[in-house]
C-alpha cells in the first residue's frame, strides 16, 4: 500500500483541500485554527507556506496568482498571498446573523458557486444551500441540512453529505424551479459519517469517511467499489492530482488524548499513489 504522508503540518481540523494546476501547488486549510496552507507537490522537502487567515476559512475554490478564493464564516473572500490582504467579496444572507457559518462548497462547471451553512449547534438548527451567480447570492428554498459537505458534481446532479445524518444525498441542479434532495447512500446505522470528496474523469467517487479510517470509492450508482484505508480515524476531504495522486486531509479534532497517542500522524495530509492501489490491492477489498 502506497500511502504517504504528504506534509508534516498538523491541522486541529484540515479541510478544503485544493489543487492549483497552474503552479502545481497543493492548498488546503485549519478550520479550527483559521490558518490556509501551501505546499509545492513535487517538493520532497519538508517545507511548506502558512497563512494567518482569521475568520473560519472552509473551503479552498480557487486559486489565480496567488490570490484565493475560498468560502469562510460570513462568505466569499479573497486572500492575496503576496500583500496579505483579505478581502469579502459577498457576504451570505444569513437566517440569523449570529450562530451560522459558511461549511462546504464547490465551483459548479458553469461557473457558478454552490455553497452550505452550518448552525454552531447542528443538532438545534439546520444550514442552508446557496447559489453564487451573477454577482447575487439566492438562498435555495426548501432544501436544508445540518453539516453539508462533500458537494461533488456528477452530470445531473450534486452529492451533498449531511455529516449529522450520515447520508449523502443527491440534489437535481434545477436552481431556477424545484430542487428536490434525494437520498443516495445511508450510513446512519454505521459508526462514521461521510466528509468531503472529489470525482474522477472516470466517474469514480471518492468520499472521505470521518471515524472510518478511509476514502471510499463509488461508482456514479452509489454502490461500493472498494475503500483505501488510512492510519488515522479522521480523514476529512480529498483532491485528485493528475488522475494518479489522491491527496487526503485529516483531522485530530474531537480525539481524545489516547486516541492521538493511539493514532499520531492524525491532522497530517496523506498522498495515495492510486495505480499502485487499484493494480495491487484494491479490488481485494471489494464490499459484499
Amino acid at each position: 500500500m502506497n500511502i504517504k504522508v504528504f506534509s508534516s503540518s498538523v491541522c486541529t481540523l484540515g479541510e478544503g483541500i485544493y489543487f492549483d494546476k497552474v503552479e502545481r501547488e497543493l492548498y488546503w486549510l485549519d478550520i479550527v485554527e483559521s490558518k490556509i496552507y501551501r505546499k509545492k507537490i513535487n517538493d520532497l522537502s519538508d517545507e511548506y507556506e502558512v497563512f494567518s487567515i482569521g475568520t473560519m476559512p472552509s473551503t479552498v475554490l480557487s486559486v489565480e496568482s496567488g490570490v484565493i478564493t475560498f468560502l469562510d464564516k460570513i462568505g466569499i473572500c479573497t486572500y492575496d498571498t503576496a500583500s496579505n490582504k483579505l478581502f469579502t467579496l459577498y457576504k451570505t444572507p444569513y437566517p440569523d446573523a449570529e450562530g451560522y457559518r459558511g461549511n462546504d462548497a464547490t465551483i459548479l462547471n458553469d461557473g457558478t458557486v454552490l455553497f452550505g451553512t452550518m448552525y454552531r449547534n447542528p443538532n438545534k438548527k439546520k444550514g442552508n444551500l446557496y447559489h453564487l451567480t451573477s454577482h447575487s447570492i439566492f438562498e435555495i428554498e426548501d432544501v436544508y441540512f445540518n453539516i453539508p459537505n462533500t458537494f461533488i458534481e456528477l452530470d445531473n446532479t450534486i452529492l451533498i453529505s449531511d455529516s449529522l445524518e450520515q447520508r449523502i444525498y443527491s440534489v437535481n441542479k434545477n436552481f431556477k424551479s424545484k430542487v428536490i434532495k434525494t437520498l443516495w447512500k445511508d450510513y446512519s446505522e454505521e459508526m462514521f459519517t461521510p466528509d468531503g470528496g472529489c470525482v474522477d474523469i472516470y466517474g469514480n467517487i471518492y468520499i472521505s469517511m470521518w471515524d472510518g479510517f478511509c476514502v471510499s470509492v463509488f461508482d456514479n450508482t452509489a454502490k461500493q467499489k472498494y475503500k483505501i484505508e488510512l492510519p488515522v480515524p479522521r480523514p476529512t476531504n480529498c483532491v485528485l492530482v493528475d488522475e494518479r495522486w489522491l491527496y487526503v486531509t485529516t483531522a485530530r479534532d474531537g480525539l481524545s488524548e489516547e486516541q492521538i497517542r493511539q493514532y499520531p500522524l492524525s491532522g497530517k495530509v496523506f498522498v495515495i499513489d492510486l495505480e499502485v492501489v487499484n493494480g495491487l490491492w484494491a479490488f481485494s477489498k471489494h464490499c459484499n
